[in-house]
């Protein structure tokens, strides 16, 4: 299993206050292009938002993993947010999202974005795992909850 990067403690945000998923993503692009690591929001914005146009990245039971390679980038990017109140995404399952896992990787690793992307998908399958996420209290258990695979 391909081994994800670290989820930066600086890239956990916690009770985010968002009215829809284009808010949700906004705050979280910003946070990543404020920390210097991301050329600008708006791009890594627009690359998320469009992925959702073509088909929601909201997996059900409350997850959505917005996900793109975007041009600029020389590793993976992840970022998490819990919601304060669950939003509308467009889940099979009809439930809105309160957890949203962002990943954007380089353009060049398509492969590499992918088992990113399956491997972070499994993980968020797990029950244990979600309920640390729900109740973490701060970035550290967040990050724990990821890391304890």
């Amino acid at each position: 299993m391909i081994k994800a990067p670290a989820l930066r403690l600086d890239r956990v945000l916690l009770d985010v206050d968002a009215a829809d998923c284009s808010g949700a993503l906004r705050r979280i692009t910003d946070d990543l292009a404020s920390s210097g690591l991301a050329r600008s929001s708006a791009g890594l914005h627009e690359a998320l938002a469009a992925r959702e146009r073509t088909l929601t990245t909201a997996l059900g039971g409350g997850i959505a993993i917005p996900h793109a390679r975007v041009a600029g980038l020389d590793r993976p990017l992840l970022a998490f947010a819990r919601l304060k109140h669950p939003i509308p995404m467009g889940a099979a399952d009809g439930n809105p999202v309160d957890l949203i896992l962002v990943i954007v990787s380089p353009v060049d690793e398509p492969g590499e974005h992918v088992k990113l992307l399956a491997s972070l998908a499994r993980r968020l399958q797990d029950p244990a795992c979600l309920e640390v996420l729900r109740s973490a209290k701060d970035a550290g258990a967040v990050r724990a909850a990821f890391e304890s695979a």
